[in-house]
C-alpha cells in the first residue's frame, strides 16, 4: 500500500507532572487538531500485557469522548502493543484465556458497557520488537508475517475512512480527568458542609424544643407539688379545728346539785386549762347563792 499517512502522537494521560500538564496537552492537542480540519482514524493505544481496563484508561476514554464526542468512535481503532506472534506467546495467551479473540470480544463489551458504543471497534496486535534488526535474526517468517498483516489491517481502516473522516471543527477544549475531579471533590465536599451546617441546625432547633418541653414539665411538677403542699397544710388546718372542736366538747361538765347544797366534796376538773382539787364548797366553785342550789348549771 504506497498511500501516505500522516500520524500525530499525541501524549497520553497521566503525565508525572500532574494534572495541569495534562490539561496543557490536551489543549494544544485540540488547537492542533482544529486548525488540521480532520482525522481518518483515532488509533486507541493499549499495553496488551496489562489485562485490566483500570480506571486511568476509562478516565482516558472519557476526556476523548468529552472533546470528540462519541461519533469519533466511528473511526476508531483499537491497537495492543507488547504482542509477540511466537509459539511460546501463543501458547501462554491461550493458556490464560488471553489470545486474540477473546481480547477482542471482552473490550468491545466493556465499550459498550462504560461508554455506550454502539458499533464493533475493530482491533490489531502489534510488537514493536520485530522492528529491531537483533530481534528479526531470532524469529521466523510466520511470526513477521502476522505483525505485517496487523499492520497492514491498521493502514486499511484508515483508508476506509478517507470518504467519511472526523471533522474538527466543533471539538472542545476540556479538562483533564484529574482537573475534573477535583472539581467535582469539591462541589460534593461543598454540599456536604451545607448538608452538615442543615443537620446541626436541625438538631439546635431539636435540642431547644426539648429542652422548652423539659422545662414546662419541671414547672408542672413544681406547680403539683404545690398543689399538694396547699392541700396537706389545708388537712392539717381542718385536722386541728377538729380536735379543737372536740377538745371543747369534752370540757363541758353537767354538776347536778340537789341536796349538796354546802357541801364540802372532793372534785377534780379540767376547768380553762386549770386543775381543781379539794373539799371546797360547790356553790362558791359555781359562783350561786344557796337560793339557787336547785338549779343545773353548766361548765364549759
Amino acid at each position: 500500500m504506497n498511500t501516505d499517512f500522516e500520524i500525530i502522537d499525541t501524549p497520553g494521560l497521566g503525565d508525572s507532572r500532574g494534572s495541569a500538564q495534562d490539561s496543557e496537552n490536551i489543549n494544544n492537542m485540540v488547537s492542533y487538531l482544529k486548525k488540521l480540519g480532520e482525522v481518518h482514524a483515532f488509533v486507541i493505544v493499549f499495553n496488551g500485557e496489562n489485562p485490566r481496563f483500570d480506571e486511568h484508561l476509562k478516565g482516558m476514554i472519557r476526556i476523548f469522548n468529552q472533546i470528540f464526542g462519541g461519533y469519533y468512535f466511528q473511526n476508531a481503532i483499537l491497537v495492543f502493543t507488547h504482542w509477540p506472534f511466537d509459539l511460546n506467546a501463543k501458547r501462554r495467551r491461550m493458556r490464560y484465556k488471553d489470545d486474540e479473540g477473546l481480547k477482542i470480544k471482552k473490550f468491545n463489551d466493556l465499550f459498550v458497557k462504560e461508554f455506550a458504543v454502539d458499533v464493533e471497534l475493530p482491533c490489531a496486535f502489534l510488537d514493536n520488537s520485530y522492528r529491531d534488526p537483533e530481534f528479526l535474526e531470532n524469529c521466523d517468517n510466520a511470526e513477521l508475517r502476522e505483525f505485517e498483516s496487523n499492520v497492514l489491517l491498521i493502514k486499511r481502516f484508515a483508508v476506509s475512512k478517507a470518504p467519511n473522516p472526523f471533522k474538527c471543527i466543533d471539538i472542545r477544549i476540556v479538562k483533564a480527568e484529574k482537573d475534573r475531579l477535583e472539581i467535582e471533590k469539591y462541589n460534593l465536599q461543598r454540599r456536604l458542609e451545607e448538608k452538615e451546617r442543615e443537620q446541626k441546625e436541625a438538631e439546635r432547633l431539636n435540642n431547644e424544643q426539648n429542652q422548652y418541653l423539659q422545662r414546662r414539665l419541671e414547672e408542672k411538677e413544681r406547680e403539683r407539688l404545690e398543689e399538694k403542699r396547699k392541700r396537706e397544710e389545708q388537712e392539717k388546718e381542718a385536722e386541728r379545728l377538729k380536735n379543737e372542736q372536740n377538745q371543747r366538747q369534752a370540757r363541758q361538765v353537767y354538776v347536778m346539785g340537789p341536796g349538796m347544797y354546802g357541801a364540802g366534796i372532793p372534785i377534780q376538773m379540767l376547768m380553762g386549762g386549770m386543775n381543781y382539787e379539794g373539799g371546797i364548797p360547790l356553790s362558791y366553785l359555781l359562783g350561786i347563792s344557796r337560793k339557787h342550789r336547785h338549779h343545773r348549771h353548766l361548765f364549759g
